[in-house]
């Protein structure tokens, strides 16, 4: 049917007097074709942009960027060219084009000709350095997904999420709060924003050197230096950080801004034991709170976060000894989830008996999902848990009505020869001084 409709069409243009150009004339059937400058295939079902296409596209930004590093203006039409290019892959990139276009179409028809030269703003420039990192790579990863099998399809929408969970939220939030600093330095200096992403070596040392020149410790370089590197890795460029000139500026902020070490005294049985006597008192389930948070992160080492989202269910009474599981720890980066086992003791200060008494003080049934550290209430001469199922939040306001001030897990001791670090709590503000 097609090739007697193709036929068809192909006399009836000759019989009216046209001649069709043979070289832009495709008369036998095909599945795979090239039309408006768009490659389709419609065997397998995608569009795809020719590669001489995104070449083309890629030479045109970086003609643009050169002009604008040269003389700070461009000719309009080379702008105008550039938008054109972008638009007319709709068929396969969708409503990005325009929205990625906003910026550039402003400042051309700011122009007053089509032979005036114009000057880009930043979020111009901006978009025109995401066209050039991103239209190179939309034909190798959409063709690659259309070509999966149908029963893969579905796992596509999940690649996203997994990128953006390659690193914990604490740290992505780091990062890009360090990579946004960097974004001020360099615009504030006048660094072209093209340049920022992906950065230059030389820029990225001067901007480590004028860190350490406003920095007591090395932790501000060191995020810097990291969070560059975490910004280029993203998006696949290569990060400046691997040049030997800005490893060696970070080696010298190191040794610079180093600081002496101090190592703490660390927490010992009698301390505890004077905290136990000045704080225990019968049914007053603050006091006891109090106690069972210092005793279980000391017996447990736990982290304060770990200590806080504890809940009942998560605790198992066996003979001579308790089990907590730990569903989230930031030495558990794969969620594995691991369990804690403390031990029964001979003593009014034994972690398993005061939890015994908190929990049956504050009236939390074995069966419950409750976070057992939750906010408290007042009723006249006694402390009873809110109801709301919330965990306490590491504020100062908890602070004061957990001590977590007590839960220092950022020092440091030796025990016989062993160094343990980040786990073990302080309780000197306990002894009432």
């Amino acid at each position: 049917m097609c090739k007697i409709v193709s036929e068809q069409v192909k006399l009836d243009l000759v019989r009216s007097g046209f001649v069709p150009k043979a070289e832009k004339s495709l008369w036998e059937p095909t599945k795979r074709l090239v039309w408006l400058g768009t490659f389709i295939d419609t065997e397998n079902g995608f569009y795809k942009i020719p590669d001489n296409r995104i070449n083309k596209m890629i030479h045109s930004i970086d003609d643009i960027i050169s002009c604008l590093t040269g003389r700070k203006s461009v000719f309009v039409k080379k702008v105008a060219s550039v938008v054109g290019q972008i638009i007319s892959t709709y068929l396969v990139i969708g409503n990005l084009v325009y929205l990625m276009t906003k910026h550039l179409t402003i400042d051309v028809n700011t122009s007053a000709s089509w032979y005036s030269y114009i000057k880009l703003s930043e979020s111009s420039i901006e978009q025109l350095q995401f066209w050039k990192l991103y239209i190179s790579e939309v034909n190798a990863f959409e063709s690659e997904i259309n070509f999966l099998p149908p029963a893969l399809h579905t796992n596509v929408d999940v690649l996203v999420d997994l990128l953006s969970e390659s690193k914990a939220d604490s740290t992505v939030k780091t990062y890009h709060a360090g990579f946004i600093r960097w974004k001020k330095w360099a615009v504030h200096n006048g660094i072209s924003r093209c340049d920022i992403l992906p950065a230059k070596s030389l820029h990225v040392a001067l901007y480590l050197s004028s860190l350490v020149q406003n920095s007591r410790t090395a932790s501000p370089v060191i995020s810097a230096f990291y969070s560059i590197q975490w910004a280029h890795h993203m998006i696949g460029q290569t990060s400046p950080t691997v040049n030997l000139v800005v490893k060696n500026v970070l080696e010298g902020a190191k040794r610079r801004l180093a600081t002496r070490i101090e190592k703490k005294e660390p927490v010992t049985p009698e301390l505890l034991s004077k905290m136990y006597s000045s704080s225990f008192k019968e049914y007053n389930v603050m006091s006891q709170r109090i106690i069972c948070a210092c005793l279980l992160a000391y017996s447990g080492f736990l982290r304060v976060s770990e200590l806080l989202n504890i809940r009942r269910c998560d605790i198992n009474f066996e003979l001579g000894y308790i089990s907590i599981f730990i569903p989230k720890s930031k030495t558990d980066i794969y969620r594995d989830g691991n369990s804690v086992v403390i031990a029964c003791m001979d003593s009014d200060m034994c972690p398993v008996k005061n939890l015994k008494l908190y929990l049956l003080w504050a009236d939390i049934s074995p069966e419950s999902e409750e976070f057992i550290f939750r906010n408290l209430t007042k009723f006249k001469d006694r402390y009873v848990l809110r109801k709301e199922n919330k965990s306490l939040s590491y504020t100062q306001k908890t602070k004061l009505y957990l001590c977590v001030e007590l839960l220092n897990f950022t020092r440091s001791f030796n025990i016989r020869g062993l160094k343990i670090g980040n786990y073990v709590p302080l309780v000197s503000i306990l002894l009432h001084e």
